[in-house]
């Protein structure tokens, strides 16, 4: 489809979060299971930006700014491990 609207564009059939308003400032991201027990990307992204886990909310609570941060990271393709944040195709 070269030249369509689509490219360049993320279309994910089944996304790997959920993003939920818990208040005015806060969102709780919850991330979606592979069943292999193994932290996904979107995790240590969230984790990377601020995140907290909360097993109340089986999710990570937020900022807006950081869910946002977190979204434009996940979206560009990066990774975090620790305290680096690169590129996955590196």
């Amino acid at each position: 489809m070269s030249g369509s609207q689509f490219d360049g564009a993320q279309l994910d059939l089944f996304p790997s979060y959920m993003i939920t308003k818990r208040s005015s400032r806060r969102f709780i991201v919850r991330t979606t299971e592979d069943g292999r027990g193994i932290q996904r990307c979107v995790a240590r992204l969230c984790e990377h930006f601020g995140g907290r886990y909360v097993a109340r909310e089986q999710g990570y609570i937020m900022s807006k700014a950081g869910v946002a941060n977190m979204e434009a990271a996940y979206a560009k393709g990066y990774e975090a491990f620790f305290w680096l944040l690169s590129d996955k195709d590196r």
